[in-house]
């Protein structure tokens, strides 16, 4: 199983169990955490406080001289797979929504699992299920031509029970383009800071017009010209 199959799996426990803001990994009745559907998907991980350590065959162990054969059932490539699932959702949440690097590039590094640990914990459950779909378009671009004609027409549609309208998602974004932090912008507006991110950065209401991406740079008065870049 690869990293990517293991990134769809944990989509599709969230999307079944939902996104849970915890210190463990979650359950099926609170939800899952990033980290705690990447680990289900891989079988290493099923209910509360179980997660059980892959099984690594001698093979893996040996640092000097003849390494033996690996072992059947050994777990190893698995548990690399998990750790490259990390590194993939770790730079996508570091990243905006259209400066994704080569996932397929990266080498995974401890630190990416405390990241996916730290975002997963301030993301509610839209967010989560779109950063786990933005990797997953980043390693196949045939998703991305087939999903985003589906989600612009879908922010045309009424949504009842939305708390944004395309007229708020495009004020939020001209004022975070004016200067007004997010966190301020998710009080005024009566959301979460999450969404006000996705908002400003483009990934949600994509229909609803304002500037998206980084927020300008504003040149002071009296400050010499900025140079071309």
């Amino acid at each position: 199983m690869t990293a990517a199959n293991l990134v769809a799996r944990a989509r599709t426990i969230v999307q079944q169990y939902g996104h849970a803001r915890d210190d463990g990994f979650g359950s099926p009745a609170l939800g899952f955490t990033l980290a705690g559907a990447v680990y289900r998907a891989a079988g290493f991980y099923e209910d509360r406080f179980s997660l059980r350590d892959p099984w690594i065959c001698p093979a893996h162990r040996v640092k000097v001289g003849v390494r033996p054969a690996c072992e059947p059932g050994c777990e190893d490539g698995l548990w690399r797979q998990c750790n490259l699932a990390f590194s993939y959702l770790a730079a996508a949440a570091q990243t905006g929504a259209d400066e994704l690097p080569d996932l397929e590039s990266l080498t995974p590094a401890p630190r990416d699992f405390r990241i996916v640990v730290e975002v997963s914990d301030v993301l509610d459950n839209a967010s989560a299920r779109q950063l786990l779909m933005r990797v997953l378009r980043a390693l196949h671009p045939d998703l991305a031509r087939l999903r985003r004609p589906v989600e612009a027409v879908r922010d045309r549609l009424p949504r009842p029970n939305a708390k944004l309208t395309p007229e708020s998602a495009a004020a939020i974004r001209r004022e975070y383009a004016a200067g007004t932090r997010t966190r301020e912008l998710a009080q005024r507006f009566g959301v979460s800071q999450p969404l006000v991110i996705s908002v400003v950065a483009g990934s949600a209401w994509r229909s609803a017009p304002g500037p998206t991406g980084r927020r300008p740079v504003l040149q002071v008065a009296g400050d010499p010209p900025l140079a071309a870049s």
